[in-house]
């Protein structure tokens, strides 16, 4: 009897282990509220994306992935969202009357699980550069995010929580006084 007991909890713990350790992809698609604070939609603005991280492994890194180049994404998304408020995008800094680079210093999304339950951990640190008209900006925006939830968690619940982070860091940074101080002189 003891040994059935036994045997049934090794095959519940394995279980559920095989259960969570199944690989989990996040998508990028952060959503910013107050964009239309930012320079009038009649500038046109250079933009870029650029990631500083070194290349590091992480422990974590076989059971959650993201898109494969995160900077291309972030860019992709933050120009569409300029052109949905008829933002002006172009390529040439030169000919720019704002210009920005946002880079990615830190992104990394971790998980912990125990045995009924999972940590999801996020962190980021984007630091932005803009310029205009010979005056500058530069700032580091940090922020953090963590959620327990039930196992298993699954790949919605992981990019939930990255979009989360995302949107409420791109929001802030687009309604930072200086940044906005920069964009409207």
């Amino acid at each position: 009897m003891q040994l059935t007991k036994i045997i049934f909890s090794t095959l519940l713990i394995l279980m559920m282990v095989a259960c969570s350790t199944a690989p989990l992809n996040y998508k990028i698609d952060p959503e910013i509220k107050n964009i239309n604070q930012f320079v009038d939609p009649s500038s046109m603005i250079a933009l870029s994306v650029i990631d500083n991280r070194a290349l590091t492994t992480n422990q974590q890194s076989s059971l959650i992935s993201g898109p494969e180049n995160e900077a291309d994404v972030i860019k992709s998304k933050l120009i569409e969202i300029l052109k949905q408020n008829n933002f002006k995008i172009i390529s040439n800094l030169l000919l720019a009357d704002i210009a920005l680079e946002l880079h990615i210093e830190q992104f990394d999304v971790n998980i912990e699980s125990d045995l009924f339950k999972s940590k999801i951990k996020v962190e980021s640190q984007l630091s932005l550069q803009a310029k205009k008209n010979g005056a500058s900006f530069n700032k580091l925006f940090k922020m953090n995010r963590s959620q327990e939830l039930a196992n298993p968690v699954n790949s919605n619940e992981v990019t939930g929580i990255v979009n989360q982070l995302l949107s409420k860091q791109l929001s802030t940074i687009w309604s930072d006084p200086g940044f906005i101080k920069l964009s409207n002189s």
